[in-house]
């Protein structure tokens, strides 16, 4: 740093001078570097605590909207009876029951759920979940056969895998001979209580930006509430 001095003259014949304190080119120069080192780190993290809570807030949407479907399947599923586990909608069938239980082989569970709910007045109606196109469907059938299909989640949330692993579908050989709803062929016969468990992955946003999307994989295990064995 270089010393200065302004002078002032306070007689004719004293003069009196005092130090004056200034920067050289050099300090300005390594204090502008400083600071602007210092500015692009806080704007850097700035940016980091952005784009955290931009993701935060799209999993905590794909949450809500999840949480919705996934309360409406449970309902439907604790209050059901006759159920009925496949891999595609065609394959289920009206009169038979059908476990499909985790066993920790590669291709346990299924991708279809079917069941009778509680507010059918035939005993020929069912109601069903499955996946198609990255969307969970309700999938309804009437004592005729007529068939609806409800989309039940959103358009921003991609669902890429929806398994369903059933135990204790099958019924037991005293209701099959009393003429009730029979099992599967050759699935075999069993006296438990139902015991359903969904497993559904997905993401939320731009399916093809994977920086924007919010990832989540969720379960949920659900008992029927009525006695079905």
């Amino acid at each position: 740093m270089k010393v200065m001095q302004k002078c002032t003259r306070t007689t004719n014949v004293q003069k009196i001078c005092l130090p004056l304190q200034g920067f050289t080119l050099v300090e300005l120069m390594v204090s502008s570097a400083i600071f602007m080192t210092v500015a692009m780190l806080s704007m850097e993290a700035l940016f980091a605590m952005q784009k955290s809570y931009t993701k935060v807030d799209s999993l905590r949407t794909v949450m809500d909207s999840l949480n919705t479907s996934v309360e409406a399947i449970t309902r439907d599923t604790r209050y059901g009876t006759v159920f009925f586990c496949g891999t595609t909608i065609d394959d289920t069938n009206r009169s038979f029951r059908k476990s499909c239980p985790l066993t920790g082989g590669a291709n346990d569970g299924g991708s279809v759920l079917m069941f009778r709910p509680s507010t059918a007045t035939n005993v020929l109606v069912r109601k069903g979940y499955y996946l198609s196109n990255k969307k969970l469907y309700e999938y309804t059938i009437n004592n005729l056969g007529a068939t609806s299909t409800l989309p039940i989640t959103g358009d921003d949330i991609y669902i890429e895998s929806f398994r369903v692993f059933v135990s204790g579908a099958n019924t037991t050989e005293a209701a099959v001979l009393a003429g009730n709803t029979e099992n599967a062929p050759g699935e075999p016969r069993d006296n438990f209580q139902p015991n359903i468990m969904f497993v559904i992955a997905g993401k939320h946003g731009n399916s093809s930006n994977k920086t924007k999307a919010a990832y989540f994989q969720l379960q949920t295990i659900v008992s029927p509430r009525s006695l079905d064995i």
